[in-house]
């Protein structure tokens, strides 16, 4: 079984334990889909990255799975993996980063000690397919919680998820999904 070194983050935090978790692993040429997913979905965080070794200096391929699926695109992975490569010295801060998820090429320059970048494709909107019932269930909420699904929206900037109106803001707020353990923080 091949060995590869990886990092477990909390993303948008200074504190540990805190923040968005996310596994990246390093120099995973050669490993197959089937074993990333696996390993996805055994560590049990939102998102895991895999990334190859660089195709030229600051431009990494990039996979991201969550421990159901890959994901063509997502915001947190990419900033906490730009912020891990600059940590560790495997790129030029000056230079722009470009990573290589299967949404297209992502463009990253550093601000001070912070990560930034635009989607590689502007976010598609449509309006959602959703009836309320449905909605609330996503959303973990009761179905009067739920104003309405006529705004609601599925956005996209690579991976497809709904935003809808609902009764008060405070039914979202809390509302969590599990993830495994924590270790090390990533800017934020």
């Amino acid at each position: 079984m091949k060995i590869a070194e990886y990092y477990l983050l909390d993303v948008f935090t200074r504190q540990p334990f805190a923040g968005n978790q996310l596994a990246v692993f390093l120099n995973t040429d050669g490993l197959p889909a089937a074993t990333m997913q696996a390993i996805a979905n055994e560590l049990n965080l939102a998102e895991t990255v895999f990334l190859s070794a660089p195709i030229e200096p600051n431009h990494y391929p990039m996979r991201i799975f969550t421990p159901t699926q890959e994901l063509p695109f997502a915001g947190h992975p990419t900033v906490g993996t730009a912020q891990l490569l600059a940590e560790l010295g495997l790129i030029n801060r000056t230079q722009t980063l470009v990573l290589h998820p299967p949404v297209g090429e992502l463009s990253i320059h550093y601000s001070g000690e912070k990560a930034v970048f635009t989607t590689a494709r502007p976010a598609s909107i449509t309006p959602s397919t959703l009836d309320q019932e449905t909605a609330a269930a996503l959303l973990g909420l009761q179905s009067h919680h739920v104003v309405g699904t006529n705004d609601a929206l599925d956005n996209s900037s690579g991976h497809g998820h709904g935003d809808g109106p609902t009764q008060r803001d405070r039914d979202i707020h809390g509302k969590r999904s599990g993830t495994g353990g924590r270790s090390r923080g990533a800017g934020g």
